[in-house]
């Protein structure tokens, strides 16, 4: 009888042989498969006699074969030859040698026939050539995702906020995402020959959810994802990579986009191409094809024979397909039948680009953990606490203090497309876990727990789900984003007042005018000073905020002056001192100098008998020498006298800093120099309001004031938080922030003058809410005929697939990125009115719920018409909206924020739409149907 299991394992056996058998002759006729063709002179002396004689038919040699072709790009600068060259009867083929003296490299590409060649030369200056695997080199037939539209129509530019994004300023690496058109010349893409790529067909919208997709993907590395021009420019040549958007397909007909293994560090301009459309298209193909010019291959499976590995529902790696998954991931060959074990996270850190990880913004241990921000109500916003998981061995910690209670905390991954399923926990002192969250059926965690009085740490990091071999994830891949939010119970404490006293100057005081030093001593017992002021009456003279606390008031007047000084707390509590009086004198005679030379040397000798007051004031010593001394335009010479002076000559003997006092023959006499004191300049937000609330995706405009009474403004800084966004040199002052994400902010500014004096705005707040749809089907409640309309489903619980359906002869197609999307078209009139419904499965109870939408169909009134939703376009600011192909208008709908309707319209004779004064100023939602198209744009009314 035979043993089943030896059976079982003898077929294994054998699979198992012959696959690492075909896999080692696959590998030996490669390697075995090497020619010479013949040297690096022989090669370089073709390439110049074409270059001189023009383009001729040439013969190039493969290990099999020999192809006719042409170079069609040749360039020659330092010793370093390129030509770029294609086989005449391949036209997507592409062949290339790089020449550097006795050096040469290069490769060849048919995709027609999946052949690739490398080319070397050894240190004889002999050249070969041998087979390599096409795959190696370029990624080849990288499928197009289901329903892309090859639209060559780009109607409208994009505007200038949407073209400075920026995932990382300052890293090391760049990314550019190109969505505006680019003429690429001279690389190894179209056998050298130029291609004119389009603008890409995406509306500012789904470029900006493509730039967060992406972002997100690479946000653990030292990468900056951009969609500016500058920001790439600026980066060092081998440092950057150009991915360019584009429905042109020459490089590659048929694709989804294609790129060259490993070219992110060639420095020659080679950009990457994705030709999909759609936010998950054109998101999932840009990040795969940017992971080859990093270094990385294709993740497939072997059993399956498939080359693309295009996953489940719930999840697919980056380097597969991840067109139809939830979560899209890196991976490193952890599924079933795996055709590729490489470690993509760790080749993107270190292999071709060397970028390496982002700074950790918390450490692994309890000892480096980071405090977690939250108010004096307790309050964490996730505007202050977030970070990035860079790797499965990467763990956050946070602390923080609790006066006992229920402590909220709710952390949340990227809100676009994440990559991070999250496992949070909190322990005490000991290290004991007090709670923790993992949930099965979301990426969130929510940690509810009442706490003893004391001191706690958050623990954050990836988590995984379910196993990898069962349509799983490991905690691998699971990386990018959070963000913190939730309550802490904190009990208010009574705040103690600071402790202050004036030490200088004592009461009772005389002094000279115009200069008198002040100080002061400031302790606070149960937290910090954070700065002293000092006042004459009610006349704020000056701060300080680093103990000693003193300050020079540099423009004292004569007269009875009254001082005090106030001390601040960092919880806001003051204490004030009790006044003192000082007198101040008047000199006889000041004499302020404006010269161009730096202050050295001695002094001047002055006859108080011959050198009156008013002889003093009428040297007009600007630009002058006297005894070979320069006075600095900063300084000025005061002089002091009583009526009991009876010396006959002034001598000072000043010092190389211009700050030295030197006493008259007799004692109550001196001749002082004193800085000229620069009066601080001011500045204040004068729009928007503190407490302003605004719709998620709003531009932000940040309007200052800033003047300077004694000189000029150079610049003023505008930051949110402590994150400097940009500096501004010239009036009016203004910054926008564009399309801003739902959350809370702090911004500021400060306006620093010519002196080098900078002062700081109050602080302001502004609130972005989400608009927020309601549950069930969402889209036009009225529809035209012959016409396609968008439905989207707005969900109450994870839902795992929906089913879309009509109870009328319509056509439905489902958006191949998004499940919850629909695109419906009914071609004639069976009905007044139609039914769509839509049946969602959740992952928790009720498991399965039927929803329906209500549809007239045809003859819709005004206050009922909806446009189509089909082709999205960028968002423009005007009260005027013309169509730019000059169509007629069929329909109108505009629509708010929360989708309800402000104003229909049918057909309209003329071209522009004035958007009528019934509307108040805000957001809205433009849908615009003609004969041609339908569009839909957002506006802005002023």
């Amino acid at each position: 009888m035979k043993n089943p299991l030896h059976e079982r394992r003898l077929t294994f056996f054998k699979i198992t042989y012959t696959v690492f058998l075909s896999l080692i002759i696959h590998l030996v006729s490669f390697s075995q498969n090497i020619k010479k063709i013949g040297t690096v002179n022989s090669i370089e002396s073709s390439i110049s006699k074409q270059k001189r004689s023009g383009k001729s038919e040439k013969v190039f040699l493969t290990t099999d074969s020999s192809y006719p072709g042409f170079f069609n790009y040749i360039s020659s600068s330092d010793q370093k030859n390129k030509a770029i060259g294609i086989f005449k009867d391949y036209p997507q083929s592409t062949i290339y040698y790089n020449i550097e003296g006795k050096k040469l490299d290069g490769k060849a590409i048919i995709p027609e026939i999946e052949k690739a060649y490398e080319y070397y030369s050894d240190q004889h200056g002999d050249v070969y050539v041998k087979e390599v695997a096409i795959d190696k080199v370029v990624c080849i037939n990288y499928i197009e995702v289901a329903n892309s539209q090859s639209n060559t129509n780009s109607s409208f530019a994009i505007s200038a906020p949407v073209l400075n994004l920026q995932s990382f300023p300052g890293a090391e690496g760049v990314i550019l995402l190109d969505f505006d058109g680019q003429y690429v010349s001279g690389t190894y893409w179209n056998g050298g020959n130029p291609i004119n790529a389009l603008p890409s067909v995406l509306s500012e919208s789904e470029i900006i959810e493509i730039w967060k997709l992406v972002s997100e993907d690479y946000r653990p590395f030292n990468l900056n994802i951009t969609t500016s021009e500058s920001i790439y420019q600026a980066a060092p040549a081998d440092k950057r990579m150009r991915c360019i958007f584009t429905p042109t397909t020459t490089a590659s007909p048929g694709a989804g986009g294609i790129a060259y293994i490993g070219s992110f560090s060639w420095g020659t301009e080679t950009p990457c191409w994705v030709f999909n459309d759609g936010i998950k298209g054109a998101g999932e193909a840009a990040s795969h094809e940017i992971g080859h010019t990093l270094g990385l291959s294709h993740d497939g499976r072997i059993s399956a024979q498939e080359e693309y590995y295009s996953g489940t529902e719930e999840w697919a790696p980056i380097m597969g397909v991840g067109y139809y998954s939830k979560i899209v991931q890196w991976s490193k060959g952890e599924y079933a039948d795996a055709s590729n074990q490489q470690d993509d996270i760790a080749i993107l850190s270190t292999g071709v680009a060397k970028l390496g990880f982002r700074p950790d913004e918390a450490g692994s241990t309890t000892s480096t953990s980071k405090q977690l921000i939250y108010s004096d109500a307790g309050e964490v916003n996730a505007g202050q606490n977030s970070g990035i998981i860079a790797n499965a061995s990467d763990e956050d910690i946070y602390y923080f203090t609790t006066s006992g209670g229920v402590t909220n905390l709710l952390i949340n991954p990227s809100s676009s497309n994440p990559n991070l399923d999250i496992y949070a926990s909190i322990t005490d002192k000991e290290g004991k876990i007090v709670a923790l969250s993992s949930p099965f059926d979301s990426l969130s965690s929510k940690l509810t727990i009442n706490l003893n009085a004391g001191t706690y740490f958050l623990h954050i990091k990836g988590s995984g789900k379910e196993s990898p071999n069962r349509g799983g994830y490991s905690e691998y891949g699971s990386v990018g984003e959070y963000f913190i939010s939730g309550t802490i119970n904190i009990t208010p404490t009574i705040n103690k007042a600071p402790n202050i006293s004036l030490l200088m100057p004592s009461n009772g005081s005389i002094f000279l005018a115009p200069s008198v030093e002040l100080s002061a001593d400031a302790i606070d017992t149960d937290g910090k000073v954070i700065k002293v002021e000092f006042y004459n009456g009610k006349t704020k003279i000056g701060e300080d905020t680093i103990a000693p606390y003193l300050i020079t008031w540099k423009t004292a007047t004569p007269g009875i002056s009254k001082l005090t000084a106030k001390a601040t707390d960092d919880k806001g509590t003051f204490t004030i001192t009790p006044e003192i009086t000082i007198t101040i004198k008047n000199p006889i005679a000041t004499i302020y100098q404006h010269c161009s030379y730096q202050l050295s040397g001695y002094a001047i000798g002055l006859d108080t008998g011959r050198y009156t007051s008013e002889r003093l004031l009428s040297l007009g010593i600007k630009d002058k020498d006297i005894s070979g001394i320069k006075i600095a335009p900063e300084y000025e010479i005061t002089l002091y006298q009583n009526n009991n002076f009876s010396g006959t000559s002034i001598t000072l003997r000043i010092n190389d800093n211009c700050l030295y006092d030197n006493k008259f023959n007799d004692s109550t006499s001196s001749l002082i120099i004193r800085e000229i004191p620069n009066i601080p300049p001011s500045v204040v937000i004068t729009s928007p309001k503190s407490g302003t609330v605004i719709t998620e995706g709003t531009d932000l405009t940040i309007t200052v004031e800033a003047t300077d009474s004694d000189g000029q403004i150079t610049a003023v800084n505008f930051y949110k938080e402590n994150e400097s966004l940009f500096a501004s040199t010239t009036a009016p002052y203004t910054y926008t922030v564009p399309k801003i994400t739902a959350g809370t902010y702090n911004f500021r500014v400060a306006a620093t003058d010519n002196k080098g004096s900078s002062v700081s705005s109050e602080v302001i707040t502004i609130i972005v809410v989400s608009p927020e749809l309601p549950v069930g089907i969402n889209g036009p409640s009225c529809i035209e005929t012959n016409f396609s309309y968008t439905y989207t489903f707005k969900n109450e619980l994870p839902t795992t697939n929906i089913s879309w359906w009509t109870n009328n002869d319509g056509k439905i197609i489902r958006d191949g990125s998004d499940y919850k999307k629909v695109n419906v078209n009914f071609s004639r009139y069976n009905n007044t009115s139609v039914s769509l419904y839509a049946g969602v499965n959740y992952s928790t109870a009720p498991f399965y719920k039927e929803y329906s939408k209500l549809i007239l169909l045809g003859n819709c009134d005004n206050n009922k018409r909806t446009a189509v939703n089909s082709v999205p376009h960028p968002f423009i600011s005007s009260t005027n909206v013309s169509v730019d192909n000059g169509d007629p208008i069929l329909s109108v709908k505009i629509c708010d924020l929360q989708g309800k309707e402000v104003f229909s319209s049918g057909p309209i004779d003329s071209e522009t739409i004035e958007i009528g004064e019934n509307i108040s100023q805000g957001l809205y939602i433009l849908h615009i149907t003609t004969p041609n198209g339908s569009y839909t744009r957002t506006i802005l009314k002023n």
